[in-house]
C-alpha cells in the first residue's frame, strides 16, 4: 500500500487567466456564445467546452468580432479556438499568436500548448515554456501547473525541483487538484523540501476533497500507515473506497486485501474477490495472483 508517484501530466487544451488585460467594455457577442472558453475570466456568457464548439457557427461569428474589434485579445483567442475545433492547426496557431501578442493570458497559454504538442508548428519545449510563463505570471492556474511539470521534467529548461515546487504551489494555492496532489507527493517523499507527512496529508486532503482519484488513494495510504495522521483503518477504507469507486485499480486491490484480512472491516472473502476481480480486470497483476489464491481454496 505504497505512495503513488508524482503525476506530471501536461494539461489538455484549457485556458484561463486571472490577469487578462482589460480592453474596455464590449457586450456579449455571437463569438462569445459559440467559442468563448469557460475558463476565461474575461468571458462574456457561459462559454463552450473545446469539444462542443461548432466551427461552422463559431468561425464566422468570431471573424466578424475581430473585424469590429481587431485588437481585442479575447476575440483573437476565440477565433483561434474556433479554428482549433475545425482541426485547422495553422490558423489556430496564428490567431492564438495574435492574441498572445496583445498580452492576453488565455491566448498565451494556448500558444504554449501548441508549441508543447507540436500543433501547427514544430514541437518546441523552450517556446512552450516561454508562453506558459507569460500566462502564469498573469495568474493562470493551468499555466502555473504546466510550468511545474516542465521544471520537474526538465522540458525546455534545466530540471529544477525547487522551481517545480514553487509553480505547483502557486497553482495549488488557487485550487488546482493535481497540483495539490503533487505537493502532497513532494512532501511525502521529501523531494526538494524536507519530508513532512503532515503537510503531505494536508495537500492530499485538499485534492481528495475535490475528487482527485490518486489523492484519495494516497490519503488512504497515509491513514493505513499512520503517516501524518493517527493510524485509522476506517478512514483508510473510506478513502480507498472513494478512489476504487472511480475505477482506480490500486485502490480496488487494497480494498480486496483489506476484506481478505479483515482490517477496518469484517473479513469477507466475497467482497475480497469482488474488489480483486475489478482490479484484475484492469490488468493489476497483484490482484490476479490474490484472486487465484482465494479461488483455489474453494
Amino acid at each position: 500500500m505504497s505512495i503513488k508517484a508524482v503525476v506530471y501530466v501536461s494539461v489538455a487544451l484549457v485556458a484561463g487567466c486571472t490577469g487578462a488585460l482589460s480592453q474596455g467594455y464590449i457586450p456579449l457577442t455571437d463569438c462569445d456564445k459559440y467559442a468563448g472558453s469557460p475558463y476565461d475570466p474575461s468571458l462574456k456568457g457561459a462559454g463552450v467546452a473545446a469539444d462542443k464548439i461548432d466551427p461552422t457557427l463559431a468561425i464566422p461569428a468570431c471573424e466578424e468580432a475581430v473585424r469590429n474589434y481587431p485588437n481585442n485579445g479575447r476575440f483573437l483567442f476565440q477565433l483561434g479556438r474556433s479554428y482549433f475545433a475545425a482541426k485547422d492547426d495553422a490558423q489556430a496557431l496564428a490567431w492564438y499568436g495574435k492574441s498572445a501578442d496583445q498580452g492576453y493570458g488565455p491566448g498565451q497559454y494556448n500558444l504554449g500548448f501548441m508549441y508543447l504538442n507540436g500543433r501547427g508548428v514544430p514541437q518546441d519545449d523552450a517556446q512552450a515554456l516561454a508562453w506558459y510563463r507569460k500566462s502564469a505570471d498573469q495568474g493562470d492556474i493551468e499555466a502555473q501547473y504546466n510550468l511545474g511539470v516542465m521544471y520537474a521534467k526538465g522540458l525546455g529548461v534545466p530540471k529544477d525541483d525547487a522551481q517545480a515546487f514553487a509553480w505547483f504551489q502557486k497553482s495549488a494555492d488557487q485550487g488546482d487538484a493535481v497540483a495539490q496532489y503533487n505537493l502532497g507527493i513532494i512532501f511525502a517523499n521529501g523531494r526538494s523540501v524536507s519530508k513532512d507527512d503532515a503537510q503531505a496529508v494536508a495537500w492530499f486532503q485538499k485534492s481528495a476533497h475535490q475528487g482527485y482519484v490518486l489523492a484519495q488513494y494516497n490519503l488512504g495510504v497515509m491513514y493505513a500507515n499512520g503517516r501524518g495522521v493517527p493510524k485509522d483503518d476506517a478512514q483508510a477504507v473510506a478513502w480507498y473506497r472513494k478512489s476504487a469507486d472511480q475505477g482506480y485499480a490500486g485502490a480496488q486491490y487494497n480494498l480486496g486485501a483489506i476484506y481478505a484480512i479483515g482490517r477496518g472491516v469484517l473479513k469477507d472473502d466475497a467482497q475480497a474477490v469482488a474488489w480483486y476481480r475489478r482490479a484484475a480486470d484492469q490488468g493489476n497483476e497483484l490482484a490476479k495472483k490474490e484472486l487465484e489464491k482465494i479461488l483455489s481454496r474453494r
